[in-house]
């Protein structure tokens, strides 16, 4: 993906990100270029270097804050990162590489969230697959995961493949986006089935605008797992 359209996009999203009630890129600390893009306007070629060093500079620090918060390539995954249990189908499913945060999960207006879910089925699970494929940074990564040369072909023409769903890392119920960066590829059985059962249960009997404080999985990267060691299944005792 282009390092710009994605820093672009994240900046004028009005969730900057996944996780924006306990992780926000601090803008104060961000480098500031108006003042060169101002004597640029001016013709001074010398400084025209400075301000292109500077908004690179700038793409960076953005690019480096969302990777600390929604996780990127298996090397990130691995580092810092949590272990958890989930219970399925009366088998304990551990997964490695994930965030295990406690959160404040406060649900959206359903209107709100339907508008979301509306895009997300039309058009950004599509495009987020697509991307994927299309990243060549991105097909050792997909390979490990035990993604075939056809289902990467399916991806490039907007097609889930078969066993996967794409997640929301932040749900849309909550505070989550459409961003790029609140999604992973995900295997769906039994992981993503077992986080959404885990879900379901959390957020039993709450209404529009209630807040509840939980625990919440959340697995790093843009496909997970990124390897089948990640996962470990036992039987319940």
């Amino acid at each position: 993906m282009d390092l710009y359209g994605n820093v672009s996009r994240v900046l004028n999203s009005t969730d900057m990100s996944p996780l924006k009630r306990k992780e926000r890129v601090d803008e104060n600390s961000a480098p500031s270029w108006s003042e060169e893009s101002a004597e640029l306007q001016e013709g001074d070629s010398s400084r025209q270097h400075q301000v292109k060093a500077k908004a690179l500079q700038a793409s960076q620090f953005y690019e480096e804050k969302l990777q600390s918060i929604a996780g990127g390539s298996r090397e990130e995954a691995e580092r810092g990162s949590d272990e958890y249990t989930l219970h399925y189908k009366g088998n304990n499913i551990t997964l490695k590489g994930v965030d295990v945060k406690e959160i404040d999960y406060t649900k959206r207006l359903d209107s709100e969230q339907a508008e979301l879910r509306k895009t997300f089925n039309n058009r950004v699970r599509k495009a987020f697959v697509k991307d994927l494929a299309g990243d060549g940074d991105k097909q050792d990564d997909l390979a490990n995961a035990g993604l075939k040369d056809m289902d990467v072909e399916m991806m490039k023409n907007g097609k889930i493949p078969p066993g996967y769903q794409v997640h929301h890392k932040m749900p849309l119920d909550d505070s989550g986006t459409n961003d790029f960066s609140n999604l992973v590829l995900i295997k769906n059985e039994p992981i993503h089935k077992a986080i959404t059962n885990l879900q379901v249960a959390q957020i039993d009997g709450m209404q529009e605008g209630d807040t509840r404080r939980m625990e919440w999985v959340i697995p790093k990267g843009f496909v997970y797992p990124p390897d089948p060691s990640y996962v470990t299944i036992s039987p319940q005792n």
